[in-house]
């Protein structure tokens, strides 16, 4: 079989840094050697090659909120910083809570993605788990707020949700804020103004302990997302997996963000959020997830308390971990775990994440010396913002899906049909399928 494409460079492979050559036919890895031939030769030099970052925490508002955000701007946007494979959550309008829905989303954003993309399904009180798991890339169950309210406040529903949630196989991730886990606790009286106020608000307590009633439930393979103080690491059980956000690691707090630094869970301290990325280099965090929640600059430009919770990131996670890497802050075998290798393996994608022979050939080149300001002017979310704002990062340079390439030197060159679903069955929608 000829070689269509052979990327030569500084590789990623086999858990280290060689200089060899990847040979790419059909949109898979099918050789990796010292010297390969193809159609196309591609010789980087001493830059990176990277296998692409897997995001399995967006939220891409398509279909409903299409001012903020859909599939084309969120996967344009989530191409340039390097993730080739996204999930994206059920908290959109309509909610997506059963196998019908997924079916429906999954036709609504069909051809509009730039990169892979999987979808999640939602828990209510009308899903049926054994349905929706053969559509479904994962399940969300939120335990608090969130945009488009689908907080699960029935314990038996979430415990009997869960329980056929893991039994089917399907990767579980869970939004831990459960008023109902910390006895007694009642949020402070008056609105919240700012991130300090809303973190007094929101308490590192309140994800603590609702993490230790999910323990509590007897049951392991949970997912917590966007796990916020170095507490509720310690509180987790070792058997569920947890994630953590760029905005928990490099914002907090005190740095005058207004609305533009509101999310859930709130901005913590100083402190925590340097224990977190210290957690993430001990190895005590499995993986980074942007949760990319875009909203408009005048939403966000609203008061404190009436503006929505959520920030973009999902263009500037890879960057500014990159830009860790620059500095010898974060070693590369770090940085490709908590990015893809072990992302791969939580949410059940057995294709993505290594650069590997038989895998999807999904990589970003990455030249280390070129570190450039993050200004919102030219990012490719329809947001327009964000909160990374005059901070330095390094963008990966080229990136390919497939074996396609969709960025030439930090230029699109891709095409957005070129984005497929990740599901076993992509059924019709039908209104009895529930």
């Amino acid at each position: 079989m000829e070689l269509e494409l052979v990327i030569e460079g500084n590789v990623f492979y086999k858990d280290k840094l060689q200089k060899c050559c990847v040979g790419i036919c059909e949109g898979k890895i099918t050789d990796i050697k010292k010297v390969l031939k193809g159609e196309v030769n591609l010789d980087v030099g001493d830059k990176l090659v990277l296998p692409g970052a897997i995001d399995p925490h967006v939220h891409f508002r398509d279909p409903g909120f299409p001012q903020k955000e859909d599939f084309s701007s969120g996967s344009l946007s989530a191409v340039f910083g390097g993730v080739t494979t996204v999930l994206d959550m059920p908290n959109t309008k309509p909610p997506v809570t059963t196998a019908s829905d997924v079916a429906e989303k999954y036709l609504a954003v069909k051809g509009k993605s730039h990169i892979d993309y999987g979808l999640y399904c939602g828990l209510g009180h009308k899903t049926r788990v054994d349905r929706a798991a053969l559509v479904a890339a994962a399940f969300k169950i939120y335990l608090g707020e969130t945009t488009g309210d689908m907080g699960v406040d029935n314990d038996e529903l979430l415990k009997s949700g869960l329980t056929e949630i893991i039994a089917s196989k399907i990767p579980v991730s869970i939004h831990c804020e459960d008023p109902k886990a910390l006895a007694g606790w009642m949020p402070p009286k008056g609105a919240p103004k700012d991130t300090i106020d809303y973190n007094k608000h929101k308490p590192e307590e309140l994800e603590t302990a609702t993490i230790k009633k999910l323990a509590g439930l007897g049951l392991k393979g949970i997912h917590i997302a966007h796990i916020s103080s170095p507490a509720s690491i310690e509180a987790k059980p070792a058997d569920f997996t947890c994630e953590v956000t760029p905005h928990h690691m490099f914002l907090n707090e005190r740095m005058g963000l207004k609305a533009h630094g509101k999310m859930n869970p709130p901005l913590r301290s100083l402190s925590e959020s340097f224990g977190l990325l210290t957690a993430l280099l001990d190895g005590k965090i499995d993986i980074v997830a942007s949760d990319h929640a875009p909203h408009t600059i005048e939403e966000k430009d609203q008061r404190f308390a009436e503006a929505p919770a959520g920030v973009p990131g999902v263009e500037t996670m890879i960057p500014l971990l990159l830009m860790k890497v620059r500095k010898g802050e974060l070693p590369i075998e770090r940085f490709v775990k908590v990015i893809s290798q072990r992302t791969a393996e939580i949410f059940n994608l057995p294709s993505k994440g290594r650069i590997e022979v038989g895998m999807d050939a999904d990589i970003m080149t990455v030249d280390l010396r070129e570190a450039i300001i993050i200004k919102a002017n030219k990012l490719h979310s329809r947001c327009g913002w964000t909160p990374y704002e005059s901070m330095p990062a390094v963008f990966p340079k080229r990136v390919f899906l497939r074996g396609q390439e969709v960025v030439q030197d930090w230029e699109l060159v891709g095409d957005r049909s070129w984005g497929l679903p990740i599901s076993r069955i992509i059924p019709k929608p039908s209104s009895n399928e529930i």
